[in-house]
């Protein structure tokens, strides 16, 4: 390659080809015409991208990225601000920073004069005349750097508004040119326009005729059914969208049903999980591609989950990119009732931050915690429906013991029966008092037994579902009757949510006798895992407010609104962690990994049960894109990959997730083994991977640890 500096390798790529492709991509950010700045911003924006590499000519850069390795350089965004006016500090700050490193900038004599003597050289590269800060200037620059990079107190995104923008579009245009990505910021979609024309071809009429949008932020608050996503779409108008959602699976469908509305290659996908199911929606090489722009937040519609979103408020390395991009967006937040307290906090705070930082916000909601409209400046608009679909009786006792006579007098009159408990313990235990009849779901099946029951349920023919928290949001299903343990009173409306499912207009669809039976217990530990699920407190007080006979949507709403009051909520643990994370949140910056498990309120770990490394791959669409023979058993795969071409190992690690599980950390008692310790040579990006000794039944799922000491709190 006939250049002087490489700017990366594998493959080469010269430094100046890199800088031009960064500069152009800033361009194009502003030509998107989305991204209100002004003049003087993208003017400095540009010095940024020109600049920001520059350190690499540095030698001993220049030495290892072609090999040669040497013990120790200085960092390269350091080097390239001697190139900077001291009088130029915010793009001595975008220079510095645009890669954050652990390492405080300091002064490095033999670097600074190793690019003194190149400034002539660099300058003929470069197309551009380059002149060196002298040293004392250079000196001052990195001491007021190091203060802010040594600096307890997070960024205040309202004082720092202007730096953390450009610091973040500076990122989104760096990383989109060094993945080669097409666009950095694709063209505006009109989607309200594209949602009605969609509508149209579905013979569906507009659920908001006549109704006037939000004009800016706001809470949302319908039944189910109602049309609250097409609200959402039309409400975004041509703005950049990102539409999050608090799981995978939901996270999922909604990425196929925005694809039909929008086309495939104008709506991104952002979850931990997203490379491989992408491909198997795909299955061509260009996934990769459409994978980088996600990833990269270039698509104008954006489906992600919340946490791939909201920890920029805790200010990890990097948030700026994020940041950035919400600056301009208007951002939904879909089903915020699925969130823990904690969680809830965390969202809280980052609607503010993104209110902050110029971005708009939508909550849409079929219930709303009263509470948090003192924490959130949003307006409320609550769209009521006259619709009566479910008949409660509340049974003093427990369903664990009491209600298999129920569920088979219901199954004997051709009824479609839903169960659903707090814990897994109590699910397993009651499918096995009925003989293991229907099917049931929880979370501790291995994930391909999980996708098999929920294919099962979705198919619509059995009659009857055991099953925990897991069919509350992910899984659209409609049941004749719903048995539950008592739970909070916004879970309990969640769970009759799949019940009578199919009718959504005004009127009276209740039957003449009751389809929700509520069972509670006197102990109250018995469905709350000692307070380990639920607390004990929130329960109590839901069983209060619970009363016997026909319930309308008005009223599920009013009472979830009356529930979640501050007042009502006092002196419970839920305020509780809610206010300390909603407090915390923003008052320190984590790594990014501490801050997704900040976020998740993370209580388990995926782990790969050691019993199944002799179960077969199985026939399915990975194992067939792979090559492998069904028949082939896991750790027979295992034992000899060879697959490393970076398709390959997508798929392959997308075929041993399936095989994986969620267990509680108070499960392991000491630090599981790896798969390095079974298979030597095991390729790197599996060899980390947890494997514990579990007792396993693909019918049941996880049995070990049945110990009233260890009440299972999860779900």
């Amino acid at each position: 390659m006939n250049c002087k500096f490489l700017a990366k390798s594998n493959p080469d790529e010269c430094l100046k080809e890199h800088t031009d492709e960064v500069v152009k991509r800033v361009e194009e950010l502003k030509d998107s015409g989305i991204i209100n700045l002004e003049n003087e911003d993208w003017e400095v924006l540009r010095e940024a991208a020109f600049y920001h590499d520059i350190g690499k000519a540095v030698k001993c850069f220049q030495d290892r990225i072609r090999g040669n390795n040497p013990e120790h350089c200085c960092l390269h965004n350091y080097l390239s601000v001697a190139f900077i006016p001291y009088e130029k500090f915010l793009l001595a700050k975008l220079v510095a920073f645009h890669h954050w490193r652990n390492e405080s900038p300091k002064f490095c004599e033999e670097c600074y004069k190793d690019l003194m003597g190149k400034v002539n050289l660099l300058s003929s590269e470069m197309g551009k005349v380059l002149n060196i800060t002298n040293e004392e200037d250079y000196r001052f620059i990195l001491r007021k750097l190091s203060k802010i990079h040594g600096q307890d107190a997070p960024f205040d995104f309202k004082k720092e508004k202007k730096f953390i923008i450009l610091l973040g579009l500076l990122m989104r245009a760096d990383h989109s040119a060094s993945a080669h990505i097409p666009e950095t910021e694709k063209k505006p979609i009109d989607k309200r326009s594209k949602t009605l024309e969609y509508l149209r071809t579905i013979n569906v009429h507009n659920p908001w005729q006549g109704n006037k949008l939000f004009d800016g932020d706001g809470i949302l608050i319908a039944p189910t059914g109602s049309g609250k996503t097409e609200y959402a779409l039309m409400w975004a108008e041509k703005t950049k969208l990102i539409y999050t959602l608090p799981m995978r699976t939901s996270t999922n469908a909604m990425y196929k049903r925005f694809s039909k509305i929008f086309g495939e290659d104008n709506v991104g996908l952002l979850h931990s999980d997203a490379l491989s199911f992408l491909f198997l929606q795909t299955e061509t090489d260009d996934t990769f591609t459409a994978y980088e722009t996600s990833r990269n937040l270039a698509q104008n519609v954006i489906i992600s989950t919340a946490d791939q979103i909201f920890t920029f408020t805790l200010q990890y390395p990097g948030f700026q990119k994020v940041a950035a991009t919400l600056s301009y967006s208007k951002v939904v937040i879909d089903e915020i009732q699925s969130y823990s307290p904690r969680t809830l906090g965390v969202i809280s705070k980052g609607i503010r931050g993104i209110q902050e930082l110029g971005g708009k916000v939508l909550v849409i909601t079929a219930t709303f915690p009263s509470f948090l409209k003192e924490y959130l400046d949003l307006k409320i608009e609550r769209r009521e429906i006259n619709l009566k679909k479910h008949d409660l009786e509340v049974v003093n006792g427990d369903l664990l013991n009491e209600g298999y006579q129920l569920v088979n007098k219901l199954l004997s009159k051709g009824k479609r029966v839903l169960v659903v408990f707090n814990t897994v313990k109590r699910a397993q235990e009651f499918y096995d008092k009925l003989g293991r009849k229907g099917i049931l779901l929880h979370s501790r099946f291995i994930k391909r037994d999980r996708n098999k029951k929920e294919y099962d349920v979705l198919k619509g023919d059995n009659d009857l579902l055991i099953a925990t928290q897991v069919v509350e949001v992910s899984l659209d299903i409609d049941y004749d009757v719903l048995l539950t343990d008592i739970a909070p009173l916004d879970v309990l409306i969640q769970r009759m949510g799949r019940v009578f499912r199919r009718f959504k207009d005004n009127g009276n669809h209740s039957p003449n006798e009751p389809n929700v039976y509520v069972f509670i217990p006197k102990d109250l530990n018995k469905v709350s895992g000692k307070g380990r699920v639920y607390e004990i407190e929130i329960l109590k007080r839901t069983g209060d407010w619970l009363k016997n006979g026909i319930l309308s949507e008005v009223e599920k709403m009013e009472m979830v609104w009356e529930f979640y009051s501050k007042e009502n909520l006092r002196n419970t643990n839920y305020i509780t962690q809610f206010e300390n994370a909603y407090n915390v949140a923003g008052k320190f910056s984590v790594e990014k990994k501490e801050a997704h498990n900040v976020f998740r309120d993370i209580s388990s770990l995926d782990v790969l049960p050691k019993c199944v490394l002799d179960l077969e791959i199985g026939k399915n669409r990975v194992q067939e894109l792979l090559g492998i023979s069904p028949n082939k058993k896991l750790q027979e795969v295992l034992s000899n990959p060879g697959f490393y071409d970076r398709k390959q190992k997508v798929l392959l690690g997308s075929l041993i997730r399936d095989f994986m599980m969620p267990i509680p950390y108070y499960w392991i008692k000491e630090k599981p083994q790896i798969l390095e310790n079974f298979f030597k040579g095991i390729p790197t990006y599996l060899k980390y991977i947890p494997v514990v000794e579990i007792e396993y039944d693909q019918e049941i799922g996880a049995l070990e640890l049945h110990n009233e000491d260890l009440e299972d709190r999860f779900i």
